[in-house]
């Protein structure tokens, strides 16, 4: 009977929007919408639903603006206050970060290379790319947002440290958040070059780019490292991981910021504008698994609400309130999958604002992938 339900919690305001998806068209003298304290009552056609509610309390007799459209049935309710979640002088923020532990996991960094020689392979279709591979030094370097006040390599001069001149030797791999720098003369015939971009040569991926004449730059989402010494694989990352990690690394905290992620490929180009609109927004959703029964109970979930723009071969003027972070073609893809899945949760009026869409984030969606 019930697709999604959503509850955006407002506690500053003592109020929340409710959004219900039902699985088909219904008439408003159909419906039926009873409020208790730790509950939400639906009765649709003589059928009910129970959702329970274990972290706020509503005020019974608050309903307001309700509107039953098509497939969808939206209100207003007052919530009570609670030291949990605030009051009208105070918010209580809750599940602001990722989890640090979690973000630096996500970078494959030491472990595998540690213990002696390896082989890059492709983690589409398990094709190895690369000759056996002595790693000497795994280095970190800046992203293209780096302060160079605070960042030097001590072969380069300071005042023009780039890290587009940093070139590692064939013992060396360079690695950012999203992807490493090898050496090009390490790769096999596996590996081929298309103008710019770095392909598989069996399933034809795209793997990376050239970084410089004598350099590759791989997706850290795009391939695997499999140890000789000992026959350990280290899985490539998961590319909404990898969307999450650009989210939370590209936030200034600036009012009115906007984070583009970026991928270019030859002459085109692919980007994903986001407006963060509310960073620390809770909401109450329906579980993963519906028993088939009358009583649901709602999980809370910490998002951020954003606006949202897909864009190809863009030209974005710069601006001091905007981040840009370059990544795979598949992060891109993974958090716009993600978002377009979010905005299902509003009825098609609320989708759009000018010409972006409205979606949320989902920082509890973040997992290990070790």
């Amino acid at each position: 009977m019930i697709k999604s339900m959503t509850l955006e919690l407002r506690p500053r305001l003592q109020i929340c929007n409710a959004f219900i998806h039902l699985n088909k068209k219904v008439n408003l003298t159909a419906v039926k919408v009873k409020l208790s304290k730790e509950n939400i009552e639906i009765t649709i056609e003589n059928k009910t639903v129970i959702f329970l509610m274990k972290f706020i309390k509503l005020i019974p007799d608050s309903l307001s603006a309700l509107d039953v459209t098509k497939n969808w049935i939206c209100f207003r309710a007052q919530i009570m206050s609670d030291p949990l979640l605030g009051s009208f002088k105070t918010q209580i923020i809750t599940n602001l970060t990722f989890n640090t532990n979690l973000l630096k996991d996500s970078i494959k960094n030491i472990e595998l290379f540690n213990t002696g020689k390896c082989h890059i392979m492709c983690t589409f279709c398990k094709n190895i790319l690369s000759r056996d591979i002595y790693i000497k030094r795994i280095l970190p370097v800046p992203d293209i947002n780096y302060d160079p006040s605070e960042w030097f390599c001590c072969k380069h001069n300071h005042s023009s440290t780039n890290m587009y001149n940093l070139i590692p030797l064939e013992s060396d791999i360079f690695y950012g958040s999203f992807f490493f720098i090898i050496h090009a003369s390490l790769f096999n015939h596996n590996l081929k070059v298309d103008e710019n971009v770095v392909i598989c040569s069996r399933c034809l991926h795209y793997l990376g780019k050239i970084h410089t004449d004598n350099s590759f730059k791989l997706w850290s989402c795009s391939v695997d490292y499999n140890s000789l010494s000992n026959s350990t694989i280290k899985n490539a990352t998961d590319p909404f991981n990898d969307f999450l990690l650009a989210i939370k690394t590209s936030m200034t905290g600036i009012f009115g910021e906007e984070i583009i992620l970026q991928y270019f490929e030859g002459k085109d180009s692919h980007s994903l504008t986001i407006k963060p609109m509310d960073w620390h927004l809770n909401l109450m959703i329906e579980p993963k698994d519906i028993l088939c029964n009358n009583i649901v109970t709602l999980q809370r979930a910490s998002v951020v609400k954003v606006l949202y723009k897909y864009e190809t071969n863009k030209n974005t003027p710069d601006s001091v309130n905007k981040t840009y972070c370059e990544v795979s073609f598949l992060v891109i893809k993974a958090g716009l999958e993600h978002l377009l899945t979010s905005t299902k949760r509003f009825p098609q009026v609320y989708r759009t604002a000018i010409d972006y869409n409205v979606g949320y984030i989902c920082l509890d969606n973040f997992i290990n992938n070790t």
